[in-house]
């Protein structure tokens, strides 16, 4: 059987990298006495993977990993064992068990939801002024490293949400991701930040902190494109894009 695990991450386990992170689920697993499924073969390792890596240094609410069981076990006693074992900082928050037609979710993955704040204070009018500029632009090019070098890339139609929450002074960002035109978001600040210093005829600083929020995947309905949390239920907020916009999958 095959589980998917919903888990925060928050405080300084957050600058553990991928690989790591991986083995201290490993360590948990044993730990926890789970009956994790194994690989065959000469060096046999547990079956799981996550959904999307999370750059060094960010916190999370919103992050997935998926388990393959040797046998059957309820979501509620996997979130009990692990959160026993836990360290302070990364906590399993939910679990859903996967039928054989649902996708892994490392190619269920199509848009994540951040929030950045900001170590200097900037004035709201200013801020919700300048992003209603930037979006209003057909085209936002930006340098993109692949494995053949960097490239320009237009991250404009891949924008699906950028505002600012003035009650809690974040700058929210909703951008695609996954294995085809995934935008970091390190790179959209960049570009944004760069356009807000000329504007304002100073630099603004680039020293923000980032929260990822949660991964989405995408359904479609007689309204549209949608999208929803990697694990969701029937009371999940359902967000439509407006594919007519510009927006691409």
């Amino acid at each position: 059987m095959r589980m998917r695990v919903k888990f925060s991450k928050h405080g300084p386990i957050r600058f553990i990298g991928h690989l790591d992170l991986m083995r201290y689920f490993q360590k948990v697993n044993r730990r926890a006495d789970l009956p994790v499924k194994y690989s065959e073969g000469f060096n046999p390792h547990q079956l799981l993977t996550f959904a999307l890596p999370l750059s060094v240094g960010m916190e999370s609410d919103g992050e997935y990993l998926e388990i393959q069981f040797a046998q059957e076990i309820s979501a509620e006693e996997v979130l009990g064992r692990m959160n026993a074992e836990m360290h302070e900082g990364i906590t399993a928050l939910t679990a859903k068990t996967l039928t054989s037609q649902e996708k892994k979710a490392m190619t269920a993955v199509f848009a994540c939801a951040y929030e950045v704040s900001f170590r200097e204070e900037l004035q709201d009018k200013v801020l919700e002024n300048r992003i209603a500029q930037y979006l209003n632009q057909t085209e936002i090019p930006v340098e993109k490293k692949t494995k053949k070098g960097f490239t320009n890339f237009n991250i404009r139609p891949f924008i699906y949400q950028m505002k600012w929450l003035s009650e809690k002074k974040r700058l929210f960002l909703l951008l695609k991701a996954g294995s085809e035109n995934h935008v970091k978001p390190s790179l959209l600040m960049n570009s944004f930040l760069g356009e807000m210093s000329s504007f304002l005829g100073e630099t603004i600083s680039q020293n923000y902190g980032m929260l990822r929020k949660d991964i989405f995947t995408s359904e479609r309905d007689d309204n549209g494109l949608f999208l929803v949390p990697l694990i969701s239920s029937k009371d999940s907020e359902k967000i439509y894009l407006n594919e007519n916009a510009g927006f691409k999958p």
